[in-house]
């Protein structure tokens, strides 16, 4: 029985040493990986949710809610904004004019919005068009 125990050992040691060394190589290739600068899409994906985060709270403070298609059309407009951004390389400036430009976007899109008998406001598909009239042309989104 001593035989055995000692051989469970030795597996539990070795089980535990390969689980050490397997953490220690995925480690480095995530510190190389950390290393990389981000690509233009992850950097674009970035500033799309960083606006994403500014509409919304815009929009909680409104109480607005949008359909699924017209968050569609936000969604568009901020990714055509955030390649146009990173294709331009733009610095912190212009990304903070960026932050203000889409914040009067999705306020003008929350004024053009109907609406309901509750107080809220249901922002449609003709609110975003009445938004792009009244901010375009807008570095970078139009």
């Amino acid at each position: 029985m001593q035989g055995l125990s000692r051989l469970s050992l030795r597996l539990a040691i070795a089980c535990a040493a390969a689980a050490v060394l397997a953490a220690c190589g995925s480690t480095a290739a995530v510190t190389a990986q950390e290393a990389a600068p981000p690509s233009d899409a992850t950097r674009a994906a970035a500033l799309v949710l960083r606006w994403t985060i500014i509409v919304t709270e815009r929009f909680e403070r409104a109480r607005a809610f949008k359909s699924d298609s017209t968050d569609e059309l936000f969604d568009q407009f901020m990714s055509q904004g955030a390649v146009q951004a990173v294709r331009d390389k733009a610095g912190d400036d212009q990304l903070r004019a960026a932050d203000a430009a889409i914040d009067r976007f999705a306020a003008a899109a929350v004024r053009a919005g109907r609406r309901q008998d509750d107080g809220s406001v249901e922002v449609v598909d003709d609110s975003v068009a009445a938004a792009v009239k009244a901010t375009c042309p807008i570095y970078p989104f139009c």
